[in-house]
């Protein structure tokens, strides 16, 4: 992703989280870090100390963008941390104390921050769902979509690559949210859009079993299409392995 992506990628999640954040924000402590676009630059203590630092201060407005450049870029270092901070809410005895710098409405923060997981569109926010899951399925399932399709919205990638990674985790209730993603996703809206959907799970399954993947290979033991309805996986089976050979053919050509 190069820096002028990034950085309006970073925008976006300023704007998004706004009024979500304008409820939750407080006054920025005049000793807090602050490292606008540099943030990846510092060293990786600096970073947990700033990611801390936001989390604690109750994710001011001002900082969220910055968090949004680690969130996407240092996914394995910023969302951990983050899930921590949610535990730590929920666990506490008086979670509106939870930050340094004053109250904050518990429910809103931890949807904030769970949705600031989401942003990341990677297995590691997946990773992190099933974590919070473990502590309150219902409550936290609900955001494994918003990460799935957050890999097709902010990081241009392909959210079944997401999917089959997510699946690797090998978490049930994590599972069953990704499976209820591509049920409620494969139908389509548009032949546009179901287009869309088939060449990404093609891809990815053509990263997975490479051009051997065909009804009797791959496909029988593939652990989306034996997870889905088998109504949906009879509908998709031709047009999907029709589109992994097609990109096959495309590789060996190039």
């Amino acid at each position: 992703m190069d820096s002028k992506h990034m950085y309006q990628l970073a925008a976006t999640m300023a704007a998004i989280f706004m009024a979500a954040v304008s409820g939750l924000a407080q006054t920025i402590n005049p000793s807090a870090i602050t490292y606008g676009n540099n943030v990846l630059k510092v060293s990786r203590a600096e970073q947990v100390k700033f990611i801390q630092s936001t989390l604690d201060q109750g994710m001011p407005v001002e900082l969220v963008d910055t968090l949004a450049m680690l969130v996407l870029n240092k996914s394995a270092l910023a969302l951990p941390l983050i899930e921590k901070k949610i535990e730590a809410i929920l666990s506490s005895p008086n979670p509106s104390r939870c930050c340094t710098t004053g109250e904050v409405d518990p429910p809103r923060f931890i949807d904030l921050t769970a949705r600031t997981i989401a942003y990341a569109g990677d297995v590691e926010a997946l990773n992190q769902f099933a974590k919070l899951m473990a502590i309150e399925e219902q409550r936290f399932g609900q955001y494994v979509p918003q990460a799935i399709h957050n890999a097709e919205e902010r990081r241009n990638g392909n959210p079944f690559a997401v999917a089959y990674a997510g699946l690797q985790i090998g978490n049930p209730a994590l599972s069953r949210q990704i499976i209820a993603w591509v049920e409620a996703e494969l139908p389509g809206k548009s032949d546009f859009r179901r287009g869309q959907l088939r060449g990404w799970w093609g891809q990815a399954m053509l990263a997975r079993y490479g051009g051997r993947a065909s009804a009797d290979n791959g496909w029988n033991d593939d652990p989306i299409a034996t997870r889905i309805s088998s109504s949906l996986a009879l509908l998709m089976r031709d047009e999907v392995l029709r589109t992994v050979s097609e990109e096959a053919g495309k590789q060996k050509r190039q």
